[in-house]
């Protein structure tokens, strides 16, 4: 309206302004006025033009702005869930941590040790990756499975009980302890955000591809670690081993870390160690350390070795349900191409890999692309059947006819005319072995030519993420449940247009989300059943990893004085907790 408005203004302008004109050419020149109308028409001819010019624009505009809207309402609904955590008064304005100082009832404080050599023993610092030697300061842990009960799903250590919606994603939380809860919460939310709206209540917003079945939520959020902090430390720190920096607290362990930033994280040997550092069992062996876990399956296994000969050890057998596979590269490079991964499937023997790894790793396999469970509707296969079955079998010679025909059909007349093949691990001893293996199988079976690259664990991940590698020594697939659609997503799928925050292959294999999301959405157990199968066969025509681990044996040591912990030589299959700890005591 306001346009047409301005236009009219225009109009009526001109008009006028050719008015005086004519009138002044009238009094100036007497009786030839007739031809100056023209020149007035062809100036509103000109305004009309530009009219149309001004409208196409605007017209286009509108419709780019109306588009995004809707594009940006729908991501917007579809990837948050809220869980409430309910307290029954008002919350802390910091997290404390209680303290635990040697009680006589108890024989003092056990001597705890994660991962790492001996020489990472420390009271209240434990290692925080898997034979990496990183020291971390510890928190209390919240709910646990509990190990001992078979019949009880989850023990609370903080919270008594929960009320849950019938969708699942209110959870409330009823704590005994009131107003610590929240706070108890926060240094666990790994990365979720969180707000309270009032002084009774916590509010956390977890994206929704994280989040688990009802158990496994609780579970995620306890903290893997133990309460062994003494009074000293929580003194220098003022209960809040959440704010010390690693650089700041990394114990007496044999590596300590010197640099932590977005860009890197450095460790170094640790100078006040030196070269006395005592092996694992030595520790053990020697009363130096109550209890002790991931120690190697060629010290636990040995008959005759120092620690099952023993006479004041007790040992126990973990089984963790977390999956592992190679990691081939889906985004860049020769293994872009699924014929070029399917031949690297066939060329590396992954049974040969565990043989390998197995003075390392104690690995057990089954399934295929998840763990054999049919009793839960997953399609699965048995060892033996893999045992039988191209990709998973020691490669026979038709096997290799294939690969080589595969590699063809990609654009390489042999595998010497695939670019030389950059394989990372990181300087782990296990991995060093394995990675050599895939070298030399690559070489005698295929042909190939590859590189391998030793670095430090952060560089090493970094390069994943980063896909500066071509092969990886192992990917991690972390298993919340034996569900496949529950971990495939945040593994080898897309969340929100990106992939998963484990998919460090950068796999995107087409219908591979919206199979995960008809799986889960099955109702009976043949439907499931024929849904896997389907998934299955895409992973096998994509080959998106080499899987190599359903699960692995954690051999746990201790002494028979550390009372109150499990049975000597038995076994439990579960997620990674290190136990309920509150009911153990020395005897001593």
């Amino acid at each position: 309206m306001e346009g047409t408005m301005i236009k009219d203004r225009k109009y009526y302008l001109l008009l006028a302004l050719g008015a005086v004109f004519v009138l002044a050419l009238a009094v100036a020149c007497g009786s030839q006025p007739a031809a100056e109308p023209q020149v007035i028409e062809k100036i509103v001819e000109v305004e009309k033009v530009v009219e149309k010019e001004v409208q196409v624009p605007v017209e286009v505009v509108k419709e780019v702005v109306v588009e995004k809207i809707v594009e940006v309402e729908k991501v917007v609904t579809r990837m948050d869930r809220e869980v409430v955590i309910a307290t029954p008064s008002p919350a802390e304005s910091h997290f404390y941590m209680a303290a635990t100082s040697p009680n006589a009832k108890r024989g003092g404080i056990a001597r705890i040790h994660q991962h790492g050599p001996a020489g990472s023993y420390d009271i209240f610092s434990s290692t925080s990756n898997t034979r990496q030697n990183w020291m971390s300061l510890v928190y209390d842990q919240l709910l646990v499975k509990s190990a001992r009960d078979p019949s009880s799903e989850v023990v609370p250590d903080l919270a008594h009980t929960w009320e849950v919606s019938d969708d699942f994603i209110d959870i409330h939380f009823l704590p005994p302890g009131g107003s610590e809860v929240p706070q108890r919460f926060r240094p666990n939310l790994r990365g979720c955000k969180g707000h309270t709206p009032n002084d009774y209540t916590l509010v956390v917003t977890i994206p929704e591809s994280d989040v688990k079945p009802l158990q496994w939520t609780m579970t995620g959020w306890s903290s893997q670690y133990l309460k062994i902090a003494d009074d000293a430390e929580l003194a220098k720190y003022n209960g809040r081993f959440h704010e010390v920096s690693p650089v700041d607290s990394s114990g007496s362990g044999p590596y300590i870390m010197t640099e932590i930033n977005d860009d890197r994280v450095r460790t170094e040997a640790n100078p006040t160690t030196g070269t006395q550092m005592l092996l694992i069992w030595m520790g053990l062996t020697s009363s130096g350390v109550d209890w002790s876990m991931f120690i190697t399956p060629v010290d636990s296994n040995d008959p005759d070795g120092p620690l099952a000969t023993h006479p004041g050890l007790n040992h126990g057998y973990h089984t963790i349900p977390d999956a592992a596979g190679i990691g081939l590269n889906n985004v860049t490079g020769p293994l872009s191409d699924p014929r070029v991964r399917k031949a690297i499937a066939i060329g590396l023997d992954v049974e040969q890999v565990r043989k390998v790894l197995s003075p390392y790793f104690q690995a057990e396999y089954h399934g295929g692309f998840w763990p054999y469970s049919p009793e839960l509707g997953n399609f699965s296969l048995t060892k033996p059947q893999l045992d039988e079955m191209k990709y998973f079998r020691s490669p026979t010679p038709e096997d290799l006819a294939e690969a080589r025909q595969l590699l063809a059909e990609a654009g390489y007349a042999s595998g010497a005319d695939v670019p030389t093949l950059t394989i990372i691990t990181m300087e782990d001893p296990g991995f060093l072995s394995a990675v050599q293996a895939y070298q030399a199988m690559l070489k005698e079976n295929l042909d190939i030519e590859s590189q391998i690259e030793v670095s430090e664990m952060g560089i090493y991940h970094q390069k994943y993420h980063d896909r500066e590698y071509d092969i990886g020594a192992e990917m991690y697939f972390p298993m919340h449940n034996p569900y496949p659609e529950e971990w495939l997503q945040y593994t080898l799928g897309y969340v929100d247009g990106k992939p998963g925050g484990m998919n460090r292959s950068g796999a995107n294999m087409p219908g591979f989300d919206d199979l995960l999301l008809e799986l889960g959405n099955t109702k009976t157990m043949e439907e499931r059943m024929e849904v896997s199968k389907r998934l299955f066969d895409l992973l096998l025509d994509e080959m998106p990893h080499l899987p190599m681990t359903m699960g692995y044996v954690n051999h746990e040591w201790w002494s028979k004085d550390f009372k109150g912990y499990r049975c000597d030589e038995c076994s439990y299959t579960g997620a990674y907790m290190g136990g309920k700890w509150d009911y153990v005591w020395l005897d001593r």
